[in-house]
């Protein structure tokens, strides 16, 4: 849902920030990456620029009139749509592919804009995924203690003259898992409301 708001925001802002010579030269979002000739099934060849311009069909022909495009070349929106939200996800995760990107000075500024809005966006969302899965990790008792086993049997071995067999390294971490997944106390809090209660 997001996205889809930032993405017609984005295709609001680059229908009217541009200057009318970016739209001449067709030096803009839309028109460089052809987005204004995504029609919707079989239209007339004139809807093309390539084919409706002065030197092809003059300059009296119906193709330059704003309601006959309108009426004969009607926009394929979903496909549109489907476009522009590609392209304000990439652009709002930083991944930007580089297939669509902003073309002129004033679309560039917004994009800049719109980037720096992702990166405080996406690490508040990273951010607030892992505490969840912290949380559930620690309320269900799974908090991973293996990077301080993997530690201690590390130590171990640079006091030791010869290394740790395996089959020993394998054994302590078997036992350790088996005593962290059967530990029901794992879970409970030094605080816990129950824990609290017991006779001390």
């Amino acid at each position: 849902m997001i996205t889809y708001i930032i993405a017609c925001f984005w295709w609001f802002l680059v229908r009217y920030i541009n200057t009318q010579e970016d739209i001449d030269n067709e030096n803009t979002f839309i028109t460089a990456n052809l987005l204004d000739e995504v029609f919707q099934g079989d239209v007339p060849d004139t809807c093309y620029r390539e084919f409706c311009n002065v030197e092809t069909v003059g300059e009296d022909h119906e193709c330059f009139d704003t309601t006959w495009k309108e009426e004969n070349c009607p926009s394929d929106v979903l496909t549109l749509v489907i476009i522009v939200c590609y392209f304000a996800l990439t652009t709002l995760s930083t991944v930007g592919y580089g297939d669509y990107f902003p073309i002129s000075i004033n679309e560039i500024l917004i994009g800049i804009a719109y980037m720096l809005i992702g990166i405080v966006c996406f690490s508040q969302i990273m951010g607030s995924f892992i505490e969840i899965i912290q949380n559930y990790d620690q309320r269900m008792g799974n908090e991973s203690n293996g990077s301080d086993l993997n530690n201690w049997t590390l130590l171990l071995t640079r006091f030791a003259t010869k290394p740790l067999p395996p089959t020993l390294i394998n054994q302590i971490d078997s036992h350790f898992s088996f005593f962290w997944d059967q530990n029901r106390l794992n879970s409970m809090e030094i605080d816990d409301e129950y824990l609290s209660q017991c006779p001390k």
